[in-house]
């Protein structure tokens, strides 16, 4: 049992997440992640260097079958990676929200295929898959009183992170506040 300590996660505002928690001893990397205090384990240091805002196109179309496959597979012929993809609907109205590898080509082809496009700034970051990561970030943004209007997620069950795309009140107070600054 060395190697292992009962810890709990403890913020500003309470708990994140279970209350106990037996995890392995911090090394490397995790070990620069928290701080002892007392028998609780307390986040020091939450700096996400590849903080980014990115532009993400929102493309309007008519609710139907087969608008997304269309949309996608433009950008596929053209050799354009999506790095993140939201579709919602809602009377009648699909909207497809877009963050690619090339978003001057994409939105400038998907205008051209007659869809109707918006920008807007999103942040996007990339998370560990550890279990309250994404807890600490959005307490972390609401001690700063930034609001979180948009989120999207994902990570597979192997991966070691996750991209994380949301817009909030403060885009790039958002961002300097997660890169540590």
């Amino acid at each position: 049992m060395s190697g292992l300590r009962v810890t709990r996660f403890i913020g500003p505002e309470g708990d994140c997440g279970p209350n106990v928690l037996v995890t392995p001893k911090p090394t490397g990397a995790e070990a620069s992640d928290v701080r002892l205090v007392g028998e609780r384990i307390k986040k020091v240091d939450l700096a996400i260097k590849d903080a980014q805002l990115q532009h993400e196109i929102v493309l309007k179309a008519s609710d139907r079958v087969g608008v997304l496959a269309e949309a996608c597979g433009l950008l596929s012929e053209m050799g354009i990676s999506l790095l993140s993809v939201g579709v919602f609907a809602d009377d009648g109205t699909a909207r497809i929200h877009l963050v690619t590898s090339s978003q001057s080509y994409a939105r400038d082809a998907l205008r051209g295929a007659g869809f109707e496009i918006e920008e807007r700034d999103v942040v996007m970051i990339e998370l560990p898959h550890r279990s309250g990561f994404l807890c600490r970030v959005i307490e972390a943004l609401a001690r700063k009183d930034i609001s979180v209007r948009t989120l999207q997620a994902t990570v597979s069950e192997e991966s070691a992170t996750g991209v994380v795309v949301f817009t909030c009140s403060n885009n790039a107070r958002a961002v300097q506040m997660l890169r540590g600054r």
